[in-house]
């Protein structure tokens, strides 16, 4: 059985602000800052569908978060 939407783009925020060996406070700072939102507003994100205080995560945030993460990586210098 699959997941509902609101679900899976919880699960991969979560993914995303806990890579690259972040701890998730510091994710969610980063998030915050990257999306220009509020850490409260993250925070809400990752919070299950059944918390009074959850809202589900915009596609365009998971999308724009994705993309500004990718590119702070180091970039790995090509072989010669």
């Amino acid at each position: 059985m699959t997941k509902p939407k609101r679900e899976q783009h919880r699960e991969k925020l979560l993914q995303l602000i806990t890579g690259d060996d972040r701890t998730r406070a510091a994710g969610i700072e980063l998030a915050a800052e990257l999306l220009y939102v509020s850490t409260d507003t993250v925070t809400s994100w990752l919070k299950p569908e059944t918390s009074r205080s959850s809202n589900p995560v915009p596609m365009m945030a998971l999308e724009l978060l994705e993309l500004k993460l990718a590119a702070l990586r180091p970039k790995k210098k090509a072989k010669r």
